[in-house]
């Protein structure tokens, strides 16, 4: 409260709010995810991890802007720095316009039956 007894008025500040993507761009952005995270796995990988994506297009491009693992088993909680970094190589055409949506991915890696 200010002296005066008055609620003080604070700027938070917020980002513009962008409008959604349409599914399409959401798939194409969880393909590449998923294709770009094979590179840190093996065949004997296994495990459950969710990650929380956020998939933006800006100037013809979609990306992933922030990606967050919510939750892993420890064998995968291991590989986040890898999956982070997969994640930054995920980029798209989207001439479609701009836009922005959140994703849930979950992972579910099991071991090869012998």
């Amino acid at each position: 409260m200010s002296p005066s007894g008055a609620p003080e008025e604070i700027d938070v500040g917020s980002e513009p709010a962008r409008p959604g993507l349409p599914a399409q761009a959401v798939r194409i952005a969880s393909a590449g995810f998923g294709r770009e995270i094979q590179s840190c796995l093996t065949k004997e990988t296994e495990g459950t991890a969710l990650f929380d994506l956020t998939v933006t297009a800006t100037s013809g491009v979609g990306h992933l802007r922030e990606v967050a693992l919510l939750k892993a088993d420890p064998k995968l909680k291991a590989l986040e720095p890898c999956f982070l970094e997969a994640a930054q190589r995920v980029q798209f055409a989207w001439p479609q316009g701009e836009g922005e949506s959140k994703l849930r991915y979950p992972l579910v890696l099991t071991a090869p039956s012998p």
